[in-house]
């Protein structure tokens, strides 16, 4: 009878922790769900770097063909020097702007791998989850060792799982933020 009782506390103590683990769980993967500013505001920030992008390029053509103008005209060579100042401060702003966007979709990519993972990591949960309460279910009151083991492994493998996606949510946590770059069309550029 004492073993009895004993195995009747090791799964009350088994369910409690099931049920314990399933509602915090539940919670974060509620969380999970919803929908995430920062990939939001990256996707914004990378809209508006193209933008950005495309208007450089236009600037550029445009000084481009005064620099060609002021090379076939006789302009003094103060204004030609300006001109060319000019084109290399865009081609500058250029490349600051394709870096950034390029960052940006990084941290973009970086994120969705990291939302990918722990989708299959909550489906790997999900899948504990069923295979535990199913265990459960099928233990009676006088379990044997074996299937005390069996819910303690599973119980184990839950926690496992638990445990990889709270590190995948603290790298998310700590993934650098977005540098930010002066690209004010105020700049001046280097003398050659």
């Amino acid at each position: 009878m004492l073993k009895l009782s004993n195995q009747f506390k090791i799964i009350s103590i088994c369910l409690l922790s099931l049920m314990e683990l399933f509602l915090i769980n539940n919670n974060q993967i509620k969380a999970m769900n919803n929908n995430d500013p920062g990939t939001s505001n990256n996707i914004y920030n990378s809209l508006g770097e193209y933008s950005k992008y495309q208007n450089l390029l236009l600037e550029q053509r445009i000084k481009a063909q005064e620099v060609i103008n002021a090379l076939e005209h006789q302009v003094s060579e103060n204004d030609k020097k300006l001109l060319f100042e000019q084109l290399e401060t865009i081609h500058k702003q250029i490349i600051l702007t394709q870096q950034k966007h390029l960052n940006i979709q990084q941290q973009i990519t970086t994120k969705l791998i990291f939302l990918n993972q722990i989708k299959i990591l909550e489906q790997n949960y999900s899948l504990l989850m069923q295979e535990m309460i199913e265990i459960i279910n099928n233990t009676p009151l006088y379990a044997s060792e074996e299937q005390i083991n069996l819910l303690r492994n599973k119980q184990i493998m839950i926690n496992q799982n638990q445990e990889h996606i709270n590190q995948i949510l603290e790298q998310m946590r700590n993934q650098s933020p977005i540098p930010r770059i002066n690209l004010s069309h105020n700049n001046t550029s280097q003398k050659r």
